[in-house]
């Protein structure tokens, strides 16, 4: 519809939820995209990549009290198309994206407004001029005090020279027309989901529910006794759980100086350390996770303290992912308080109702995508703030002076409903993943499996709560590794590349997350014929059955 509406025949567009991450993107593709044909050339750097604004206004569509019924802003980046690839890398690893749900209702409202008096829609417009676009060079003459800030003219986000939308009747005229559907209702009436209104009661419900996780097994008196209300303000949500890593970064570069470098410790999810190498003044990166990588940490953090110029943070996963190892965490503390940086963990693979990472901790963040949500139709990320450490201040400041909140309110609604049950969930799962791991331990066919009860055990056990269990993912090599596409072919069970749903789900991770840096990974031991699996809720002894019919079938 952007690309329709807006763009030149030579352009691209990506649509995002605020002025500010549009901006982002804009910087982002000026920075990485180098312009490979004469017209982009001609054309000067900056004007490559614009920002229009489009405001989506469901007037009396919803009942008052619906947060549907707020006017939606939306964000087109465009671009030459040559220039696709690095936008899409922007929305790959910053996680600051428009989710379907809300993209659905925004074309909801929009084909409803339209309806029968749609008219065909105009050609492209012509490619700028002074002459014919008055915001070509004075974006403020489209300003308007309703819908935008002419700020965004000096962010070099211009207007559109089209109208915003508006209804197709005048607000006396305008009928109340519900815009409900067959699923909606039935999402309500049975799938156990809270009415609309009540969204921002589920965004609370969410905060609380996640500060509760979080504050249970911390053992800092100090933490451990921070009133539920207080607790929950130190909770951030993203519509994803890489939207929470991108942010933590943010926050941490607002609160602590933009020139400092970052460091990523053990080998992590692909996108992590795109953002540490990409956003910023770069990063080092420790990618073994183990032995060494500590003392080359310690030398690195000592020589930037010494210079005046501490690393701003240490990034790791708790357990990573795929190799399932955990750092020293209590080790790593001790390093962040002699040279002055902060801490972040990404526990999503470890849960919070697993293990204790917040006590080592300046932030912690989740992919509440994966087992917190188990159901796999709702994606949100968050982000926790420890007030125990030095920095929170500075860091709570910075946070609530940057955060945006851009997850949509149905999201919130699901994610609410599915997480209801997700200890309860994550306990089922902790007992079958470690059922099927004490098997696969023993079989003669593998050769190695990576899995917190086998890996690293002694840093694990540092952490896991007294309930806790070792979580549900864990990965494998077969002796004959190029029988691994045999085996995964025979693997009776759902393949994608997601984790911690209710289901179990296996994938050749290395192939679909490090297919164009095979021999980049396998330098850290991430074998390209590694499997990945995720365990879900099914019986304890047919994943067993399951996982030795597949391994029967390459003997």
């Amino acid at each position: 519809m952007f690309e329709a509406k807006f763009a030149q025949p030579t352009e691209r567009c990506l649509v995002l939820p605020s002025a500010r991450i549009a901006e982002q993107c804009r910087e982002f593709v000026n920075k990485f995209y180098s312009p490979v044909t004469q017209s982009d050339h001609e054309v000067g750097a900056e004007d490559n990549v614009r920002v229009v604004e489009y405001t989506v206004l469901p007037g009396r569509l919803f009942a008052p009290n619906d947060a549907r019924s707020l006017p939606v802003h939306l964000y087109g980046v465009l671009f030459p198309a040559e220039a696709a690839a690095v936008a899409k890398l922007f929305w790959q690893h910053s996680g600051e994206i428009i989710s379907s749900r809300l993209a659905e209702h925004c074309l909801k409202v929009l084909k409803h407004l339209e309806g029968p008096r749609s008219t065909p829609a105009s050609p492209p417009p012509a490619a700028p001029t002074q002459a014919t676009d008055p915001t070509y060079r004075d974006n403020k003459a489209m300003w308007s005090p309703r819908f935008g800030h002419p700020r965004y003219s000096r962010l070099g986000i211009a207007k559109s020279g089209s109208p915003m939308p508006t209804p197709l009747f005048a607000p006396d005229d305008e009928p109340t027309v519900p815009l409900e559907d067959a699923s909606e209702y039935m999402e309500m009436r049975y799938g156990r989901n809270v009415d609309i209104v009540r969204a921002r009661d589920c965004k609370a419900q969410l905060r609380h529910r996640i500060a509760e996780a979080v504050y249970e097994g911390h053992v800092n008196t100090a933490a451990s006794a921070t009133n539920p209300a207080d607790a929950a303000d130190n909770v951030y949500m993203f519509p994803t759980g890489m939207g929470a890593i991108f942010n933590a970064h943010r926050f941490l570069r607002q609160a602590l100086g933009m020139q400092r470098q970052s460091a990523c410790f053990g080998f992590p999810y692909t996108d992590t350390l795109k953002i540490l190498q990409k956003f910023g003044p770069g990063c080092y990166f420790f990618g073994h996770g183990e032995d060494k990588d500590y003392t080359d940490l310690e030398a690195v953090a000592k020589e930037h303290y010494d210079r005046g110029e501490p690393l701003l943070a240490v990034f790791c996963e708790c357990p990573g992912n795929p190799l399932l190892k955990t750092p020293d965490l209590p080790r790593l503390r001790a390093l962040a308080d002699a040279y002055g940086f902060a801490i972040v963990v990404d526990e999503t693979i470890g849960s919070f109702v697993n293990i204790n990472t917040f006590s080592y901790a300046d932030v912690i963040v989740t992919s509440l995508t994966k087992v917190f949500s188990g159901d796999s139709n709702a994606m949100g990320g968050s982000l926790v703030l420890n007030p125990c450490y030095k920095y929170y201040r500075v860091l709570k400041q910075a946070a609530d002076d940057l955060y945006e909140d851009v997850f949509w309110c149905e999201d919130a609604i699901f994610m609410e409903r599915n997480s209801r049950t997700f200890r309860e969930r994550v306990a089922k799962i902790n007992r079958n993943a470690e059922t099927l791991a004490d098997f696969l331990a023993q079989h003669p066919l593998v050769d190695k499996l990576f899995y917190p009860k086998y890996t690293l055990r002694e840093n694990y056990e540092q952490l896991r709560l007294p309930q806790g269990g070792y979580g549900g993912l864990l990965s494998l090599v077969l002796k004959r590794p190029e029988s691994a596409q045999e085996f995964y072919n025979a693997l009776c069970c759902a393949k994608g590349p997601s984790l911690g749903t209710n289901f179990t789900l296996s994938s050749p991770y290395t192939l679909l997350a490090h297919y164009t840096e095979l021999e980049w990974a396998e330098s850290y031991g991430v074998s390209r014929y590694l499997v990945r699996c995720s365990i879900g809720l099914e019986h304890e002894q047919a994943l067993v059955a399951a996982f030795r019919a597949a391994l029967d079938a390459v003997e």
